[in-house]
């Protein structure tokens, strides 16, 4: 019982960094809706810490039945396994020293506006003012 609740501790933490981390960058979005595995990833979450309190629950109450806890595991393990596989696909090209690449993936860019024919990605927003100051760039206008 005291391995289970661990393994439930643990659980809930990485939900809640996932759940905390998803949102977060849902709010790094400053032009336009948040991308879809964005969202997708604080629903996965979301369930991840359900998933874990009802792991916990399961090892007072008896009245729920094993299989049930296996089905919830499974698909938690599923949906968690998905976010990070959308996250890393949609992160795919993306390098640290290349400024091009990063300003425009839509998971970190904070939205792209469009102006006309034109679309500006990494704006002065709040989740890259520092990057921005440090380059000198305030607009860095999507090519294509």
């Amino acid at each position: 019982m005291i391995g289970n609740l661990i393994a439930r501790a643990f659980q809930l933490l990485c939900g809640a960094v996932v759940l905390g981390l998803s949102i977060s960058a849902i709010k790094w979005q400053y032009f336009g809706a948040a991308p879809a595995s964005t969202s997708y990833s604080a629903f996965a979450g979301a369930f991840g810490v359900l998933a874990a309190l009802i792991g916990i629950a399961t090892s007072f109450v008896e009245a729920i039945p094993e299989i049930i806890m296996v089905g919830v595991d499974g698909l938690a393990a599923v949906l968690l396994l998905a976010g990070g596989l959308a996250f890393a696909i949609g992160l795919k090209g993306v390098t640290c020293n290349n400024d091009e690449s990063t300003y425009e993936n839509s998971l970190l860019n904070g939205g792209c506006p469009k102006s006309g024919s034109d679309v500006y990605c990494g704006l002065d927003t709040t989740n890259y003012h520092a990057v921005l100051s440090c380059s000198g760039l305030l607009v860095f206008p999507r090519l294509g």
